[in-house]
């Protein structure tokens, strides 16, 4: 049963990369606006966001009552949709969406989450390790964590637009840090040419009173 489950969350996550494709056109679309995605989404991607909400509450339902090999094909016939649809997409799409640094920064920040949470997963599926000990007392099991894990990882594997949220947070910030490394990069840079400058400067007018010195010298001779 539990490899049915991990199976099932491996395709869905497969099948989320696909779906990013399709949810990274659209902000590429809308200029890298957030809100402009989400205004998209809600108003004309309504029918698509419903029915993965739909195949999400269908796979938890199937995961409770152990029906694993059923939520399996669902997740196999979901990536091979989501496949079809990206491929019929590309090629009526008048407008591809270009691999620019930042979507190729968006597909590796998305493929991370999702690693990381198949890899805490398959974790929390062996061993009877306890998680998160406070006073003495256990607060939280394994077997709730991995629950917890599993279900956030359907979820945006399912509703990618939840994941191309999580996604867009995640890249604000490390664009965010990269802009402040390069910010004081620039202001370090700038503050040694501001200096040699300075140096230079006290050298030039130093060399200037050494040759009116020697001048003055050379008149008194």
């Amino acid at each position: 049963m539990t490899y049915y489950i991990f199976a099932t969350m491996m395709l869905f996550a497969a099948g989320a990369m696909f779906s990013l494709y399709r949810q990274l056109q659209i902000v590429q679309h809308k200029s890298y606006s957030l809100s402009k995605y989400f205004k998209h989404v809600l108003t004309l991607g309504t029918i698509e966001l419903a029915i993965s909400a739909v195949v999400y509450c269908v796979t938890m339902f199937l995961i409770l009552n152990n029906w694993g090999l059923i939520s399996l094909i669902l997740s196999a016939v979901l990536l091979a949709a989501n496949i079809a649809l990206n491929v019929l997409i590309s090629k009526n799409s008048n407008k591809k969406l270009a691999f620019t640094a930042r979507v190729k920064r968006l597909y590796i920040i998305a493929i991370v989450v999702l690693g990381v949470l198949l890899f805490v997963s398959s974790i929390s599926f062996n061993g009877s390790i306890k998680i998160m000990r406070f006073f003495g007392t256990y607060l939280l099991n394994h077997n709730l964590f991995g629950e917890i894990v599993r279900t956030i990882c359907i979820l945006i594997s399912c509703v990618t637009p939840l994941l191309m949220a999580i996604v867009w947070l995640i890249n604000c910030l490390i664009e965010k840090i990269i802009s402040m490394t390069q910010g004081e990069k620039s202001k370090g840079k700038h503050e040694a040419a501001t200096q040699q400058i300075a140096e230079d400067s006290a050298e030039t007018e130093n060399n200037i009173d050494d040759l009116l010195i020697g001048d003055d010298k050379g008149a008194g001779i």
